[in-house]
């Protein structure tokens, strides 16, 4: 029973471990995209000829204020959705400080039940 639970306990861990790899992953990915958009942001802003934005395989004409108005959009989106991700991060990272608390002492009471059944043996 206690090792079957442990067994339980042990998988959910690795699960959990798992969806927080996929999200810092996902936070980096994001982290990547800001930094491009505020590198761009700087490079529109202190451009004073024609811009140009790539749509495809197009180079499409735009004027500044829009892509400014686009770029800054497109970065408070990434904020928000970085911020989201830090916060599951966050609960992620609470539930397996819990589950790894459960495993120590699931660990230790299974110990402890073998160890007294081979002391009765012996």
């Amino acid at each position: 029973m206690l090792q079957e639970e442990l067994l339980k306990k042990m998988q959910e861990f690795q699960t959990l471990q798992q969806q927080l790899q996929t999200l810092v992953m996902q936070r980096q990915a994001i982290n990547q995209q800001l930094s491009e958009i505020e590198e761009a942001l700087e490079e529109v802003e202190k451009t004073n000829g024609k811009i140009f934005k790539i749509i495809g395989d197009v180079f499409v004409e735009k004027e500044k204020e829009v892509l400014i108005e686009e770029l800054k959009s497109k970065k408070e989106l990434l904020e928000i959705k970085l911020d989201s991700l830090v916060k599951h991060e966050d609960l992620i990272k609470e539930k397996l400080i819990k589950l790894q608390g459960e495993l120590n002492e699931l660990s230790k009471l299974t110990h402890n039940v073998y160890t007294n059944e081979k002391d009765k043996v012996e």
